[in-house]
């Protein structure tokens, strides 16, 4: 069976850069479970003033495009969307892609990063656009939550991750604690999200009782059986090969809905994801072969299923602990601010070495009012998309 961690490694040959994160409680069904527990952990840890070189933790800042800026070894800048793969040095070659949103958004960029002084030859950044305009603005909305912008700022880019770049334009990446200030110009700001040694925080003794209990119970409930059955979902070993895909679709359902897992809920969630385009253009006899074993699955596995249902819980109590001392305590200790006093979207613990076994599952609050509530919410207006 796959590991985890070779699972990841297949991953980062298609996107060179980071894509998209899992919930950390959904890494309970993504190979290895106990990982999923090993994050809580650490960013627990972390809030307690203990530190550890093989975990990295940030503020999650809610973006809007996600792209790579750099240099190459000619000391030429470059602009990308977020895999890196395709890397422009020229508005010119912007514009030759035909795409609008690229010439809109990547184009500034580029002339903003030629101001780069600290930027080096060879060195690349992942980062979201929180702002791009030559407009003046005291506040942006690049996705579901509102920003203030610095003054006299036209561009704020939210750095997540730091790369060498070979002479092939590959992209190796170097840590998840980028040096921002590389970024840094008169009119760029590129706040430091890391919660390293600087960031001193500290947690209320009341939920760091609450977070110990949740934490301890997950890790009880996590037995060698209820382990394995975990590591079967991911690898498909006795399960419809599209069952794993389906579980993943039910846990973000419930992420942005009622933020809790039940069998129940799974059972009903059949009916959601076989009216999916992709589902329902398949012969009926295929359908019913795949809702037959879906219903197999569950029924045969009910006390797996609520069993991991239930670690999960209180993986997401322990989170939630954990976001409402950051909420009311830490706000003050980043250089970005959100609008009227906004909940930050949360934040990104990264676990082993990068280029190698790390990890990364981010931290947000689910359920009503939540942020996948709320994206989802922001994405029907922008997009027209539930």
């Amino acid at each position: 069976m796959r590991s985890f961690f070779d699972y990841l490694t297949e991953a980062a040959k298609v996107h060179a850069t980071t894509g998209h994160l899992e919930h950390v409680g959904d890494l309970l069904y993504h190979g290895d479970p106990h990982s999923a527990i090993e994050h809580m952990e650490h960013v627990h840890n972390r809030f307690l003033g203990h530190h550890n070189d093989n975990h990295k933790l940030s503020l999650k800042v809610d973006g809007g495009m996600s792209i790579v800026v750099g240099r190459n070894h000619k000391g030429q800048h470059f602009v990308s969307y977020k895999t890196g793969s395709e890397q422009f040095t020229s508005p010119e070659q912007i514009a030759a892609t035909g795409k609008e949103h690229y010439v809109r958004e990547l184009t500034p960029i580029l002339h903003h990063e030629k101001k780069m002084e600290g930027l080096k030859p060879g060195t690349a950044f992942q980062a979201d656009i929180v702002h791009n305009s030559e407009e003046h603005a005291d506040v942006t909305q690049p996705n579901a939550i509102k920003y203030k912008v610095p003054k006299h700022k036209k561009l704020v880019l939210a750095a997540h991750s730091q790369y060498s770049v070979g002479k092939d334009g590959s992209l190796s990446k170097t840590t998840s604690h980028p040096d921002v200030h590389s970024l840094t110009t008169k009119d760029t700001h590129a706040p430091d999200l890391a919660m390293g040694k600087n960031v001193h925080l500290k947690l209320d003794s009341k939920r760091h009782k609450e977070i110990q209990k949740h934490l301890g119970n997950a890790r009880k409930l996590l037995t060698p059986e209820v382990a394995d059955f975990a590591k079967s979902l991911h690898s498909g070993e006795g399960h419809n090969p599209r069952f794993h895909e389906f579980l993943k679709q039910y846990s973000n359902h419930e992420a942005r809905t009622t933020g809790v897992r039940t069998v129940k809920g799974l059972t009903k969630h059949i009916d959601t994801y076989m009216g999916k385009s992709a589902q329902s253009k398949l012969k009926p006899d295929t359908q019913k072969k795949i809702r037959d074993s879906f219903h197999d699955t569950i029924k045969n596995n009910s006390h797996h299923f609520k069993t991991l249902f239930t670690i999960h819980d209180h993986i997401n109590k322990a989170k939630h602990h954990l976001l409402d001392e950051l909420e009311q305590n830490h706000k003050h200790h980043f250089d970005i601010h959100t609008h009227n006093n906004e909940e930050h979207e949360g934040m990104v613990s990264s676990l082993g070495r990068p280029g190698k076994n790390e990890v990364q599952a981010k931290l947000v609050r689910e359920g009503p009012g939540g942020f996948p509530e709320k994206n989802t919410a922001n994405a029907a207006i922008r997009f027209g998309k539930t």
